[in-house]
This record gives structure tokens, sequence and C-alpha cells, in this order.
């Protein structure tokens, strides 16, 4: 598995390249880019407190409702456009700081 920087990465890929709208690309891209790191307490571990923290905050808010087809799509699909988009900019801001750590910003 891949690092957490990573996992960012590749969700921001998905972001940009799905041709979805805006809930279809957060559902595709927090699946395929950091729902597996939500568990994953090795790659947490690695990511500064304040990133740590901010990261956990925002999949509590993108996974509180649960549902069969999956918390994450449970929960997106209860979204306006405009919830979708704003946990699309969150997680935009927290990808930036993400960089930033790896740039030597700690």
């Amino acid at each position: 598995m891949g690092s957490f920087r990573e996992k960012f990465m590749r969700t921001e890929r998905n972001f940009a390249r799905h041709p979805a709208a805006i809930k279809e690309r957060l559902i595709d891209a927090a699946r395929h880019g950091i729902a597996a790191l939500h568990s994953n307490q090795h790659e947490l571990a690695k990511m500064p407190e304040d990133i740590r923290q901010q990261f956990l905050e925002y999949m509590d808010d993108l996974t509180k409702i649960p549902g069969a087809e999956g918390s994450i799509h449970a929960t997106v699909s209860q979204m306006s456009e405009g919830e979708a988009q704003i946990m699309v900019d969150r997680f935009l801001a927290l990808g930036y700081e993400v960089k930033q750590v790896g740039h030597g910003k700690s």
C-alpha cells in the first residue's frame, strides 16, 4: 500500500479527471483514494498530528450515514451539490497541507 501522500494525490487526480457530477466524483475519489487510509493505523501514524486530526474529522463527516452501498455513498447521496463541493474543497485544502509536509513544512 502506498503512503498517505500518494493516497491524497490519487484522490485529487480522481477529482480532476472523473467526468461525473460533483457528488459522484466525491464518492469515487474517496472510495478509490483515501477510504482505506482511514483504517490504516500505520499510515495515519506517519501524518503530522494536526493533519491526522483534520483528516479523521473529514472522514467522520464523509461517513456519518450508514448504508447498504457503504457509508461514503450514503452520506454523499444525502448531501446537496453545494455540500458536496464544500467537502471537495475541504479535501483539497487538506491535500495542500499534505503537499507542504512533503516539502519540508511540518
